[in-house]
């Protein structure tokens, strides 16, 4: 899933060139400018940022004993401080299997 929605950094606010990738551009670009007007997001938040978060959170927590769960806990931390409210709380960490 990474490989294919990965921000190749080129230039400014670009995706890289994958059919993936500018669906979610073209999809997540008014949802964005919504929380934006909603003041949920902070100004400066891209999609590229988004799309760049989220790669790494996969990146990061694909060999975790659990992956959705940690995916979940960094996104949660990673949202809060997009927030110009800055969180409301932390997220509990993900639990290893025993």
């Amino acid at each position: 899933m990474a490989a294919a929605l990965a921000y190749d950094g080129g230039e400014a606010g670009a995706v890289h060139g994958n059919a993936c990738s500018a669906a979610l551009q073209e999809a997540a670009g008014p949802l964005l400018h919504r929380a934006v007007q909603d003041g949920a997001v902070a100004a400066d938040v891209t999609v590229a940022d988004l799309i760049t978060l989220v790669v790494g959170i996969a990146l990061a927590t694909e060999h975790h004993p659990e992956p959705a769960a940690q995916a979940d806990r960094l996104f949660r931390l990673a949202a809060a401080g997009l927030s110009p409210q800055a969180g409301s709380g932390r997220p509990q960490p993900a639990r290893p299997v025993r």
